[in-house]
């Protein structure tokens, strides 16, 4: 009986039934566990045996790698496109054309005599220029 676990096991795992990854990623436990009950029926297992416990196990071992591996596929992708987005933007700043900051006076600019005048405008109203 055992022997017929282990073979049920490895016909799941050679036939590819719990291989895709992309499907099994995105389908919702419900229906993973629908069709991982189909699966297994189909391929003899009754429920409740031994046989069917192992196909059951199998698969859902399977879907759990492959979610681990399409995360870290993700979280991989991530990476290579921050870092690719860094080096371009890296790239981008040596090539940037820079100027320089115009050169510094020294010292405070020379100060100009103030000369103002004040004179009578209109009416009641006096006008200062300052030159």
């Amino acid at each position: 009986m055992l022997k017929a676990g282990l073979a049920l096991c490895a016909a799941v795992a050679i036939c590819g039934c719990a291989a895709s990854t992309l499907p099994a990623v995105l389908t919702p436990p419900e229906v993973a566990m629908k069709m991982d009950d189909e699966k297994c029926r189909g391929m003899g297992a009754e429920p409740g045996s031994q046989n069917y416990f192992d196909c059951r196990m199998t698969l859902d071992q399977q879907r759990t790698a492959d979610k681990i591996s399409y995360r870290r596929g993700l979280a991989g992708g991530i990476a290579d496109a921050a870092a690719s987005m860094n080096a371009t933007v890296a790239s981008n700043n040596a090539n940037m054309v820079r100027f320089a900051p115009p050169p510094s006076m020294t010292g405070p600019a020379p100060q100009q005599p103030v000369r103002c005048i004040t004179r009578p405008g209109i009416g009641d109203q006096m006008v200062t220029d300052c030159r």
